[in-house]
């Protein structure tokens, strides 16, 4: 039997990194829009650090369902760095794909290094630091 994650916890995983890939060499997008402007197509997955079944990818048997299925077993990724994590999981193992979630949970608002990030949105006075609240310059303030 499978332990999947719910709807829930890969919203949450998706959202946590920007709907952008978690492996710090990919950083993928994987939410845009489909040609219906009411649909968006999704290339991300919610993937196990240990794996949801016996044979999969760093399976841990001592993990009970609620552990294996909670959101601090899970990493979104784009399908390939998926796939590409659970066909080598030597090198892949639980400690980098924890790493990799650390470094984007230590980001703050959007990631630091990328152009994915939240800060592409605000206004350029604001991503370059002399804005504050209302618009006054730091200057001002």
């Amino acid at each position: 039997m499978r332990d999947d994650f719910s709807a829930g916890t890969k919203e949450l995983l998706s959202k946590r990194v920007g709907f952008t890939c978690s492996n710090p060499e990919c950083d993928q997008a994987t939410s845009g829009p489909q040609a219906d402007p009411t649909g968006v197509v999704n290339i991300g997955v919610a993937a196990h650090i240990s794996a949801a079944s016996p044979g999969g990818a760093r399976y841990e048997e001592a993990l009970s369902t609620e552990q294996r299925t909670d959101s601090s077993n899970g990493i979104w990724l784009c399908q390939t760095c998926a796939k590409l994590i659970d066909n080598d999981s030597t090198l892949f193992s639980r400690d980098v794909l924890e790493g990799w979630k650390r470094a984007l949970s230590q980001g703050g608002c959007g990631r630091p290094d990328s152009k994915q990030g939240f800060r592409q949105y605000f206004p350029a006075g604001l991503r370059e630091g002399r804005a504050t609240h209302a618009g006054a310059s730091r200057r001002d303030a």
